[in-house]
């Protein structure tokens, strides 16, 4: 805290407990939740619940992940290796994607992105348990 600049006193901070889908660890949700009450109570911040208005973007990701891999090297590499890959892994290499599941994929992330964009501009700054442990304020000196 002692690392924040200037009065906190009227900021708005958008926080998402679960982004509206993600499970969260019980203990990690009371120690953000604790940390909320801090910036409502004594920082006198806004904190309001929102969330971001996308569906759980994981299989999308996974997508672009694929996408941005060398398929055929690491193909190459789980028949050499075999087990010793995690079968998530192998299953994730073994799947026929599609340029269709590319695109769309991309599609969604595009999305995403406008959404977060467009949050931004609604409040200073976006909290979430989800996110590293840091408070990143979208304008100010704090």
């Amino acid at each position: 805290m002692e690392t924040l600049k200037g009065d906190l006193k009227g900021l708005k901070i958008a926080y998402s407990p679960n982004w509206g889908y993600a499970a969260v660890d019980p203990q990690v949700r009371h120690i953000v939740e604790q940390a909320v009450r801090v910036f409502e109570q004594d920082l006198g911040c806004i904190v309001e619940e929102a969330h971001p208005g996308w569906e759980d973007p994981a299989d999308a990701f996974a997508a672009i992940i694929a996408m941005e891999s060398d398929l055929v090297g690491m193909r190459a590499m789980a028949d050499k290796l075999g087990n010793q890959m995690t079968p998530y892994l192998r299953d994730f290499l073994s799947k026929p994607w599609t340029a269709e599941e590319f695109t769309n994929a991309n599609m969604i992330r595009k999305a995403v992105c406008n959404l977060k964009a467009s949050a931004a501009f609604e409040t200073a700054a976006l909290w979430s348990d989800r996110l590293p442990p840091v408070l990143k304020c979208i304008h100010g000196d704090y």
